[in-house]
């Protein structure tokens, strides 16, 4: 099995609480967080331009706690017989690095 689109099937995301505001001039921000690797589940083929790069299942991709916390589908596990435990899915864009 194959992940395409762009898309990364990934272990659910279980931090959270590690991002914190920061308040200046009546303004939120969210103060810069450390990388957070997640397993991948699923091989991928990512496409970039006339780029193709393979990930294969057992990677670990790295995205900032930034991401993970703000965007709810890495906290809602879904699950599909083919893949056998819960995942998430991701997007190859909120991605920093790799590790084989």
């Amino acid at each position: 099995m194959i992940s395409l689109n762009n898309k990364l099937i990934l272990e659910p995301y279980t931090g959270g609480k590690g991002v914190k505001a920061e308040v200046k001039s009546g303004f939120a921000s969210v103060k810069r967080s450390q990388l957070v690797g997640l397993k991948v589940l699923v091989s991928a083929r990512i496409f970039q331009g006339n780029n193709e790069i393979q990930i294969v299942a057992g990677s670990t991709v790295f995205i900032t706690e930034e991401y993970l916390t703000i965007h709810q589908n890495y906290h809602s596990p879904m699950e599909n017989v083919a893949v056998g435990v819960p995942f998430v899915v991701g997007e190859f864009s909120h991605v920093v690095m790799v590790k084989e």
